[in-house]
């Protein structure tokens, strides 16, 4: 799609040709290449204004350079009067018109995400490349052996050797671009109107401007536009459009197009407006003569050389991103494995956890309803249940803590119903999530509220279901284990519930110990999962 509007969309990409500016490397060297005529008045000039021969030949130098720019236009200066003419004017208020184009999607912060976008609408392969050498799973299937630190090395080391041996095409142009985009940004920041307001007032806008009064100005633009050597490649402004439209992955091809193609056409023109401008205006020598300096050296601004910096972070943070994510998935992925091996004992409450709901605990919610289905509802309930009912507890308060926790695991399949509804899309959660969404700053707004209230709803849950297990457990613990005295004490009738199958229930609250214990550790490590997600 880019190709056809790099074909549909003229532009010139040539580089800028500006007239070569002469150096003066010495007055005294540029006074020997006189003639003998002009060397007998530089000497008599000097004694009569009682001048160094210096200072003659740099007066000689500067109106030889004024003359040469009033032969060439007539209409910029006045070397004789000291005066900025009309015609200089009227050429940096074009000047001024044409950076407008760049003033809002170029001034600004540029990330590092700009440069990796510029290299992949220039250089797609190289992108692409470097894409495919850092993909975790592509790492891990070529050496499944390896660790999770050792996927990490792998994707640093061979980022650091696709950055290392980056093509010469891909630095060059990428710092042409870059070049341009500072100075762009400088010129579309200068004040103008530092140039053309003292034209207007009393002297009226068609009459002159002493050099005097646009020294410093005319100076500062004439370093900015000396140091804007190229243009930028077609690739770069379709870059700088995509970068200012956040929303660009949801436009459609066709709308993606006319934004692109609504920058570049504008952009083009305003480039061969600046070409123009810089063919035809001698500031650098204009420079020279309001300075009464033959020999200044314009202050030329460096920029463009961070590019490679900022590119080189913008993997290396992607690389980080990117492991954290295939670590977080690997992570739920062996935990919905060990679920599943979990409750293949008993009855299997459907093929594998469920997220349930939006938001950063769905996943951690799912997986404590799977093994609460599988573990508590197929094996854990009947035994608990028994307890509960013909236990003789040394203590109130174990008993009144198991009686909570076993009510509450027993209620936990309702409570997540009742939240798989509030959170769905015809409950009052996910209806507002639903309705919130695309209305604006305000739409926005009710929806990180709605959002936040699945989160903390569905973390509650799930935190309540692990502590629950967890006191399941420590009681448990403290019937078959427990020393007397202890804050977990054991019964009076251990050996008396279930009568002649005494043994065998003793067996199956074990088990039902080391599934607490499981569903707790389970439950509790996608919980952890979760939330770390959005560390």
């Amino acid at each position: 799609m880019l190709e056809r509007i790099r074909s549909s969309v003229p532009y010139d990409a040539a580089p800028i040709v500006r007239d070569r500016v002469a150096t003066v490397a010495d007055v005294e060297s540029e006074f020997g290449k006189f003639s003998f005529f002009r060397k007998v008045i530089v000497l008599f000039r000097s004694l009569i204004a009682g001048l160094t021969r210096e200072e003659v030949v740099e007066d000689f130098l500067l109106r030889d350079l004024g003359r040469g720019i009033q032969s060439k236009n007539s209409k910029l200066i006045d070397v004789r009067r000291k005066l900025f003419l009309p015609g200089f004017r009227s050429a940096v208020a074009s000047l001024d018109r044409a950076v407008q184009i760049f003033s809002r999607p170029v001034i600004g912060a540029y990330e590092s995400e700009f440069f990796a976008l510029l290299v992949r609408v220039e250089f797609p392969e190289v992108h692409e490349r470097i894409e495919a050498e850092t993909d975790p799973a592509r790492i891990h299937s070529e050496d499944p052996d390896l660790s999770d630190n050792g996927i990490k090395r792998a994707m640093n080391a061979n980022l650091e050797l696709a950055l290392e041996t980056l093509p010469s095409a891909t630095r060059e142009t990428t710092y042409r671009n870059a070049r341009f985009l500072t100075v762009i940004r400088n010129v579309a920041a200068f004040e103008f109107r530092s140039i053309l307001g003292p034209f207007g007032g009393a002297e009226g806008p068609h009459s002159g401007c002493p050099f005097d009064r646009l020294r410093d100005p005319v100076t500062k633009l004439a370093g900015l536009m000396a140091s804007l050597n190229d243009v930028p490649t077609g690739g770069f402004l379709e870059a700088v459009a995509l970068y200012h439209s956040p929303d660009i992955a949801e436009a459609s091809d066709t709308e993606m197009e006319r934004r692109v193609s609504s920058f570049i056409a504008p952009a083009g023109e305003a480039l061969n407006e600046i070409r123009d401008f810089i063919k035809t205006m001698p500031l650098t020598e204009i420079a020279r003569i309001v300075n009464n300096r033959i020999d200044l050296v314009l202050h030329e601004p460096p920029g463009g050389e961070d590019w490679f910096v900022l590119y080189r972070r913008f993997w290396n943070e992607r690389n980080e991103r990117l492991f954290k994510q295939y670590a977080e998935k690997a992570a739920r992925e062996a935990l919905t494995r060990e679920a599943i091996q979990l409750t293949n004992e008993l009855a299997k409450p459907g093929s594998s956890p469920e997220r349930i709901g939006p938001g950063r605990f769905a996943f951690s919610l799912g997986v404590a309803e799977y093994v609460y289905r599988g573990l508590f509802l197929g094996g854990m309930a009947t035994p608990l249940k028994t307890l509960l009912i013909d236990g003789d507890f040394y203590k109130d308060a174990n008993r009144d803590e198991f009686t909570a926790a076993y009510n509450a695991a027993a209620r936990f399949g309702d409570t997540i119903d009742s939240f798989r509804y509030r959170a769905g899309p015809d409950g009052p959660l996910g209806n507002e999530l639903r309705t919130a969404a695309g209305h604006g700053p305000d739409g926005r707004r009710r929806y990180e509220a709605a959002l936040e209230a699945i989160e903390g709803e569905a973390e509650k849950i799930v935190n309540n279901i692990v502590e629950n297990f967890r006191s399941i457990y420590n009681v448990v613990n403290g019937v078959l284990y427990g020393e007397s005295g202890g804050r977990y004490d054991t019964l009076t009738n251990i050996g008396q519930i279930a009568g002649r199958h005494n043994k065998e229930y003793q067996r199956t609250l074990a088990r039902v110990q080391a599934w607490a214990q499981t569903c707790t550790d389970v439950v509790g490590r996608a919980y952890d999962l979760d939330a770390r997600s959005r560390a």
